[in-house]
This record gives structure tokens, C-alpha cells and sequence, in this order.
């Protein structure tokens, strides 16, 4: 049984139990608003935000603490080493979890066997990742969060991203990958910033290709420009001509930026878009991708969702 040697009860919390809470267990707070025990199980993660200094049944009146120590008899800690919330629901561990599982939250630092100290604080991460949107499921493409809940900094990472090309005869070769998938709301973009190397797998593109890139909120169509929702968070910009197959897509928002994109209605996607002149290619022969490399970073806020 874990007694509750020290905190401060100036800054006691008080809550209502969603589920049976025993004191000095860890409480979070789940999907639905409720207080319940919080555990970092990869399904369903609740992030610890108190230690419990009261204990009761569901739909108790309770207390918890941001910070203190707490005595748990049962315990065999290893002291001055860190605990962290564990996949037991209520727990602590000092095993840490392994990037395999949801969250890995320190909690706090053992004093002696039986003893550990806590202060718990939001972390960074979890207010980035508060109403973040999510990647879209590409090989080679991973994303980080940053910010406080509301102005958003989503760098996205592209590792040998594949872009595959289609012919539009006499025209255009053009591609375009979703990236993101942005919260439903509408979405004020700040402003983005495209870092990427390019190169090409085959001899379907020429090594000297010209081409442009854009990003915006719809994927690239067949035409020889990239226009409108093709381009309205990144406006086209051309690519420099290619050396042995390979050259840049560096681009900024400039005229799209401080932009409302409406997904009040259905939720805004982001697609990296690219076209390659029509003289440089012959993809309908021979089969071609554009190889990404790099970041595209976009700063932006939700204001809300009717």
C-alpha cells in the first residue's frame, strides 16, 4: 500500500474518479475527459498528469498532486535511478519503455527502495502533438511536432521518397504524394518551406530534366502548369535544370502564405507536387520516379471546426 510522505496541498488538484484510483497511483486523463488511471500501453496511452493523494471508487471526489513522495512498501527500486510511467495502468516503472511502446514519460527519481519522488509536467511533446494532424503512411516519410497546442511546427522528413511519374502525352510528366493529413477546422497556414534532393531511378527522365514542384492542399494533375490547390501552400517554383539526373527542390511560401484553407467541411490533405517537361522524359517507354531526399517544414494554426 503507498502512503504519501510529502506535497503540497496548496496546489492539490481536485478531480473525479472516472475508475477505481488508489492513492499513489498515477492518474491521466482519457479521450472521453475522464480521470482514470493513466499507462503508456502502445493502443491507448494516457499520459500521467497526478499522483493520487486520495483514493476511491469511481465517481469519488479526489485529490492529486503535480509533485511530492511517495512511500509504496512493495516497491524495489533501484535509488537515484528515474521511474517512468509503466504499461501497468497506475504504475511506475524503471524499466525504460522502449520506442515500441506509445510514451515514454519520466516521472520522477527513486530515493531509496521504497521511496520516489515525483514532478510531473506537460510534457513538449504531448502539447506538440495536441491537434497535430497526421503523416500519411509513406515509406521513407516520418514527421515531428513542435509547438505549444497552437501554433504548429510540422517538420516532415523525406528518406528516398518515391514520386512516380505519368505521362500526359505531348504535355507533361507530373507526380503527386500525400504528405499530410491536416485536422478537421480551418487551417492558417503561416507559411513552409521546402528543402528537398532530387534524383531519378531510371533513364526514363532525362539527366538534364527540367521541371517544377509545388505544394498545396490537392495532388498534381495533367496539365503543364501547377495551378490553384495545387500549389497554395508552396507556389510553383521551377527546379534547376538537373546534373547527371539529380538537382534540387528548394522552395518557399511566399503569396500563399497567411493563407485560411477551409476544412470545416472535410479536412485538409498537403501532396508535394512535381511536373517534368515534356521534352525530358519518356516515361511511358521507360518507367520512372523522383527520389526525394530532405524536409518540407510548415508552421500553422488551427482556428477552429464548425
Amino acid at each position: 500500500m503507498a502512503n504519501i510522505l510529502r506535497y503540497e496541498r496548496q496546489s492539490a488538484v481536485p478531480f473525479q474518479a472516472g475508475a477505481t484510483v488508489a492513492v499513489g497511483e498515477l492518474v491521466g486523463v482519457n479521450g472521453s475527459g475522464s480521470f482514470v488511471l493513466a499507462d503508456n500501453n502502445a493502443a491507448t496511452p494516457i499520459r500521467a498528469v497526478g499522483v493520487a493523494v486520495t483514493g476511491g471508487a469511481s465517481g469519488a471526489n479526489l485529490a492529486m498532486a503535480l509533485s511530492g513522495v511517495v512511500e509504496d512498501t512493495t516497491l524495489s527500486l533501484t535509488p537515484g535511478q528515474p521511474v517512468y510511467l509503466s504499461a501497468t495502468a497506475g504504475a511506475i516503472t524503471q524499466t525504460k519503455p522502449t520506442a515500441a511502446e506509445a510514451v515514454i514519460q519520466p516521472i520522477g527519481i527513486a530515493l531509496s527502495a521504497t521511496k520516489w519522488a515525483f514532478n510531473i509536467v506537460c510534457p513538449e511533446a504531448a502539447l506538440a502533438a495536441t491537434g497535430a494532424g497526421a503523416v500519411a503512411a509513406v515509406t521513407g516519410l516520418t514527421v515531428a511536432e513542435y509547438g505549444d497546442g497552437i501554433v504548429h511546427k510540422t517538420v516532415l522528413t523525406f528518406e528516398d521518397v518515391d514520386f512516380a511519374l505519368t505521362d500526359e502525352a505531348g504535355v507533361v510528366a507530373y507526380a503527386g504524394q500525400k504528405v499530410y493529413d491536416f485536422p478537421a477546422g480551418a487551417i492558417l497556414m503561416l507559411g513552409a518551406v521546402l528543402d528537398l534532393d532530387l534524383t531519378k531511378s531510371s533513364a526514363g527522365v532525362n539527366d538534364d530534366w527540367d521541371g517544377d514542384v509545388g505544394v498545396g492542399t490537392a495532388t498534381a494533375g495533367n496539365n503543364n502548369a501547377l495551378a490553384t490547390t495545387e500549389q497554395d501552400i508552396i507556389p510553383t517554383t521551377a527546379t534547376p535544370q538537373a546534373v547527371a539526373g539529380a538537382t534540387t527542390a528548394n522552395a518557399q511560401s511566399t503569396a500563399t502564405e497567411n493563407k485560411v484553407h477551409d476544412g470545416t467541411g472535410t479536412a485538409k490533405d498537403c501532396f508535394v507536387n512535381f511536373l517534368v517537361d515534356d521534352a525530358d522524359h519518356d516515361v511511358t517507354g521507360t518507367a520512372c520516379n523522383l527520389i526525394a531526399n530532405g524536409t518540407l517544414t510548415m508552421h500553422w494554426i488551427n482556428l477552429g471546426d464548425y
